[in-house]
């Protein structure tokens, strides 16, 4: 909708009615469409800041060592306990846990014929680096 600019108006009309009409309509219905589009704008804002997730970038990095040895442990399974994901690993001990948001987390790691090691971390900085060691469990039965 085209607002009208009250010069245009004003041609035909004396000046002194003019100011005294048309100024006070025009301010009314430029001021009605800047509430418009206020209400509008508040809208989308509270819409957009409803729906916003927080960006989860934070990284928990370590590495695995054998508790006897202290030689890197390669398949290893390092596992996030809330949300059900985990990584193994590498042949250098290596592991990275990512997309992680703020917050305390529990990360299992195990190995068949070892004792699995649980160890909570308090995410607040962008990445969180560890060193694990793994030691034989010495109740496993022998066959």
């Amino acid at each position: 909708m085209r607002v009208p600019t009250f010069r245009h108006t004003c041609n035909n009309v004396a000046t002194n009615y003019c100011i005294r009409i048309f100024v006070p309509l025009y301010l009314i219905l430029l001021l009605t469409h800047l509430r418009l589009a206020y209400i509008v704008l508040l809208f989308l804002l509270s819409f957009l800041g409803a729906t916003a997730q927080p960006i989860c970038h934070l990284k928990i990095k370590g590495i695995v060592l054998d508790g006897e040895t202290n030689q890197p442990f390669e398949g290893v399974s390092v596992f996030l306990k809330e949300f059900n994901v985990g990584t193994v690993s590498d042949a250098k001990g290596r592991f990275e846990l990512s997309k992680l948001c703020e917050g305390e987390h529990e990360v299992v790691y195990s190995f068949l014929g070892y004792k699995t090691y649980v160890a909570k971390y308090k995410l607040t900085e962008e990445t969180v680096y560890d060193r694990v060691l793994l030691h034989t469990d010495t109740c496993v039965l022998e066959s």
